[in-house]
């Protein structure tokens, strides 16, 4: 992740670069976990939500970035869109709120740390929701 993280750091990145040091990763995390998913697609995906994080940091309109996010945690968590939903709102509220306090936006740092670790509980209690209570199958 760390590779990753630093090859993409540059705005003129070599992108192909970033999703194997991405696709790396994810195929460690299979392993090491056990969890089912296409490391290339969901290295892919965190590349994106990383540009579309940068693309969107101040902005108002956020629809972007939560469909990556809705696409990113199916991907990666083998969950409908629908159950991804709820988890991508909170993860780009928690992009946000770490984005006021790095850019200097905040007006109260150490609540907006609290604040943050709240989003993020939330997030990925919202997963782990959608883990043990897998969405009904519609008849065919």
């Amino acid at each position: 992740m760390t590779r990753a993280a630093k090859a993409w750091a540059p705005v003129d990145h070599d992108v192909a670069r970033v999703n194997h040091f991405y696709e790396q990763f994810y195929r460690m995390v299979g392993r090491s976990s056990g969890q089912q998913f296409e490391p290339a697609w969901v290295a892919q995906l965190e590349t994106q939500y990383n540009d579309v994080h940068r693309q969107l940091v101040g902005k108002p309109d956020k629809t972007e970035f939560v469909a990556t996010m809705v696409a990113l945690h199916s991907a990666l968590f083998g969950i409908g869109a629908a159950q991804a939903q709820e988890s991508a709102v909170l993860r780009v509220a928690a992009n946000n709120t770490v984005d006021g306090i790095t850019n200097g936006w905040s007006t109260d740092v150490e609540g907006d740390w609290a604040k943050l670790e709240q989003e993020l509980r939330d997030c990925y209690r919202s997963i782990q929701r959608a883990l043990h209570d897998p969405a009904p199958v519609s008849p065919s």
